[in-house]
Parts: structure tokens; sequence; C-alpha cells
């Protein structure tokens, strides 16, 4: 298993906001609207037209912490992570694939949390994924497991710690993390690593997916194992454990995104940054969800830096692997 410390690559927890116009906010004539405003980015559909609030919050699957977590001072970080002290300055653009080559396959990858609401239990082994890939500089290129957060973390849920799929906390989910450690585990019929996702990608909208849609689908209740799933796997399930240190945007397609002062937070949703950039004059960070592919740029998605968008800059989290690698 794998351990982690608190510190971009990081989850960071972000609201997601809809504006509540005449028109219904997901459906054709809200994003034609939206797309006639002049806006910095560009709407297109990425859910199906016909979801309810109660769909909307079942989907993205991340509550607000009651208390948030002690983090190091900055200096600290800087001390414990080589990585921050190749900046002398602070670039204007940053993009882990690029900057991390040998890791850039496991941080461009995209998950998919099919029907169940487990945003927190997939962006947080992606980023942990990440970070261990970076600190073992390129020589531990595995994928950790979704699978065992969203099945086996019951402090992670919400509201109600004996229901899957429901919704669950970011910070008590990095918490489980540096106590149980993380192992191995790819996504759904990958056949890679110790406990992959048991359940499968659906379709949360786009018209040109084949997947079957999310909507039509009942939540999934993956079981909690303490061995390893997958009977390929070479590696035994205590062995396979890495560890770690504590320490409207529903309808986007491109550009930066930003909201106007009348938008409302909806449902939150935990989310990967992988780095940082501007556009026309506007900085934004590089986020990647929880959707697959097919949602915005690739998976990917722009959000406008430096003014809390979305509560994006609120609530930051990530981790180092604790030893060596």
């Amino acid at each position: 298993m794998i351990s982690f410390s608190v510190i971009i690559l990081g989850v960071v927890f972000l609201g997601v906001n809809a504006e509540q116009p005449a028109v219904y906010y997901l459906s054709d004539e809200y994003i034609d609207h939206l797309n006639q405003q002049n806006l910095p980015w560009t709407a297109g559909r990425n859910f199906p037209s016909d979801l309810t609030q109660s769909d909307v919050e079942r989907m993205f699957g991340t509550k607000p912490a009651t208390e948030l977590p002690e983090v190091p001072h900055p200096t600290e970080l800087r001390k414990s992570y080589g990585g921050v002290n190749a900046f002398n300055t602070i670039p204007d653009t940053f993009d882990a694939r690029e900057y991390f080559k040998s890791c850039a396959s496991v941080i461009s990858v995209v998950t998919d949390q099919g029907s169940c609401a487990s945003s927190y239990a997939f962006a947080i082994p992606s980023v942990a994924s990440d970070r261990l890939c970076i600190h073992s500089q390129g020589r531990v290129q595995k994928l950790l497991s979704s699978q065992y957060v969203a099945s086996c973390c019951k402090m992670c849920r919400y509201p109600h710690e004996d229901q899957i799929c429901t919704g669950g906390i970011s910070s008590s989910t990095w918490a489980w993390i540096h106590k149980r450690g993380l192992v191995t585990g790819g996504g759904y019929k990958s056949n890679t690593g110790c406990q992959p996702v048991s359940f499968p990608p659906c379709n949360h909208g786009t018209s040109s997916s084949s997947l079957p849609s999310c909507k039509n689908m009942d939540p999934p209740k993956p079981k909690c194992h303490t061995r390893c799933t997958n009977d390929n796997y070479g590696r035994g399930f205590f062995h396979d454990k890495y560890r770690f240190k504590k320490y409207y945007w529903l309808s986007y397609k491109g550009g930066v995104y930003s909201v106007s002062d009348n938008a409302n937070i909806l449902a939150y949703i935990t989310v990967k940054i992988i780095g940082w950039g501007v556009e026309d004059s506007r900085p934004y960070w590089t986020v990647v969800s929880t959707f697959g592919e097919s949602f915005g740029n690739h998976g990917t998605f722009k959000i406008l830096r430096g003014r809390n968008m979305a509560i994006v800059e609120s609530l930051v989290n990530a981790a180092l692997p604790r030893g060596n690698y």
C-alpha cells in the first residue's frame, strides 16, 4: 500500500454553479442563452437535460467538510518536495503532464465514476498515483485503487457511513488514506492492479457516447475486500499497499470558465488540478474531472484562477508518499 502528506498535483473541492434564469439550466435553450452572453467560455451539453437537483447532487458525490485538516506551512512543503524548489519564480504556465514527462501517462488518466456518486473516491487516488510516480522519479507508474476507497472507507462517506455511492468528504478521505494506505487498481475491466474498479463507466449525457445512460443505472454497491480481487495480479493485498504522509460548469466545453455574480452552488465535486496558465489575458487552473473523457475538453477544463471561482481555491489537498520508491 502507499501512504501520503497534505499539499499542484492536488485535489480541489469545487462548487458546481448555475444561474437561475427563466429556462432550465440544462436545457438547450439555456445553453444557447449562455453562448449568446459573450462569455469567455463555450457552453455545450455534458449531461441530460432532464436531470433534477437531486440527480445532480447524487451524481457529483462530494459534501462540504465540517472541519478542515491541519496542513504544513508552505516552507515545510518546499523542504519536503524537491519539485517546488525547481521554480525560482513561479512560471506563467505549468502543465504537470509536460513538466514531469516520465509520469505523463499516469497524470493524463481521466477517471470515470460511472453511476456512483463518488468523485472523492476517484479524484484522490488519481492524485495519489500522480504523486507516487513523481516522488519515485517515474520508477513507480501505478494507478491506485478508487474501488478500495469507494467500497472500504466508511468514514469518507456522507451522510451515512453505511451508504455507498451517495457522496463523501475529501478531507476525511485523505485522513483515511494516511492511516490505511492504498492498494493499486485500474479502471473497469482493466485487469490492472490489486483492486480494479468493479462497476462500469456510463454516459453522463453526451450524444457522442455509446455507453448506457448513467441516469438509467442504479448506483453500484461495491463490496469491501481486504484481498486482491484481481486474481491475475501477482502481489498480495498487504504487500501492495502504498502509504502517504498526512499534511456554470455543468455545460462547460471550452475556454476559461467563470460564473456570474448571481450564480448559486448546486452541488460539490472533487476534481484534480494539474496545472495553470493564461488564455486571452485570463489566468486559469487546468482541472481534470471524474466523468470520463467525454466531459469538457477530453475530461479536462479550465477555470478562472485567482478569484476563488466556484470555491476552487478554498480547499486544496494533496500528499507525499511515505518512504522511498
